[in-house]
């Protein structure tokens, strides 16, 4: 009985550990980013965020998988995919065009 009870404590402990690794993993890209003060991005742990472009504000959700980031902004019927990166406080983001555009922690 002592060693199903330490078993099943084993496993339990295991599927918490991957469970939090992969949360911890998705919680790089939360927080406020912004390049050139007119464009920032702000990604909430819950998988929803803001954009503010030159003004203008939109809500979106937000996905990552893998090195792919699918933005899903409010008004848009599918979801923006782009390749990202995130180094110490900059964030990478490519653009519709494949080019780096560089986001900085704030």
């Amino acid at each position: 009985m002592k060693k199903i009870i330490s078993l099943l404590t084993i496993i339990s402990l295991f599927t918490i550990c991957l469970t939090g690794c992969d949360k911890v993993k998705d919680e790089g890209i939360v927080g406020k980013w912004v390049y050139n003060d007119n464009y920032i991005y702000t990604f909430d742990v819950n998988g929803t965020g803001t954009y503010y472009i030159q003004g203008l504000e939109t809500t979106f959700i937000y996905e990552i998988k893998g090195d792919k980031l699918l933005i899903l902004y409010t008004l848009d019927d599918e979801p923006f995919e782009t390749d990202f990166k995130i180094t110490k406080n900059k964030l990478y983001i490519k653009d519709v065009f494949g080019n780096d555009t560089v986001y900085t922690r704030k």
